[in-house]
């Protein structure tokens, strides 16, 4: 009886690993490499913005999120080019929701964002 079991839970469990073996990014990658990507953005735009005065502006990108709508492996290129609907705060735009074909490759740290 016990092995009966175990047979029907064998199937959804390799479904699950093969899942997670895909190879391409997951929603929580997608966001967190965006993140980082902003961050560095702001870094490097607040130590451009005129330096040697003591004028102090600050701008800032801001991701309030972002949704992974579906990921194919990127051609004649590494990693993977991914639809993704990005919800951002952009100086003197404002708050925007786009869609964008962003690529995307796993690097020592996880993956990060190619434009």
């Amino acid at each position: 009886m016990k092995t009966r079991h175990i047979l029907f839970a064998l199937p959804p469990l390799l479904a699950l690993i093969l899942a997670a073996c895909s190879g391409e990014p997951s929603a929580n990658d997608i966001e967190h490499a965006l993140r980082a990507e902003a961050e560095r953005s702001n870094e490097d735009h607040n130590a451009q913005i005129l330096p040697g005065t003591t004028i102090s502006l600050k701008v800032t990108k801001e991701l309030h999120g972002a949704r992974k709508i579906a990921c194919v492996k990127a051609e004649n290129e590494p990693g993977y080019r991914c639809d993704v609907e990005t919800d951002v705060t952009l100086p003197l735009v404002g708050r925007q929701k786009n869609t964008e074909k962003l690529r995307f490759v796993k690097g020592n740290d996880g993956w990060e964002v190619v434009r």
